[in-house]
């Protein structure tokens, strides 16, 4: 299934009143500083299960809020920040969501990156690309 701009716009929202991390103000400043970065959005939103019925029974959407969404080089790339610590508590959860963001990325918007930047207790970071 693949879907068209206008219609993936429609599906990002910004989280009001959310709090950024200290990781999250890091990143967003190292981006606004590169001349080769611009920050579509902050906390963008994706419906990657949408909600149903069975049995006159509604059940939600499942939806994935990452981070940023950026162009860089003319490349739409979605940005995850996490710590070790925070990757340590949710060890079962994550992985399993990342796995089915990277579903969804794939089967509605191949050209788009994800890129994971996890830094560590020492604020060290590894960038991962999927």
């Amino acid at each position: 299934m693949n879907i068209s701009i206008s219609e993936y716009r429609k599906m990002i929202k910004k989280k009001a009143g959310k709090k950024i991390s200290s990781l999250e103000k890091i990143v967003q400043a190292e981006f606004r500083l590169s001349p080769d970065i611009v920050i579509i959005s902050t906390q963008p939103a994706f419906e990657i299960v949408p909600g149903f019925t069975r049995n006159k029974r509604k059940y939600q959407s499942i939806k994935y809020t990452a981070d940023f969404h950026i162009k860089e080089c003319g490349k739409d790339i979605i940005v995850e920040v996490k710590s070790t610590g925070v990757l340590r508590a949710n060890k079962k959860s994550y992985p399993m969501r990342r796995k089915l963001f990277l579903r969804f990325l794939t089967d509605n918007f191949p050209e788009f990156i994800f890129r994971e930047i996890i830094f560590d207790d020492r604020k060290n970071r590894t960038v991962k690309e999927y």
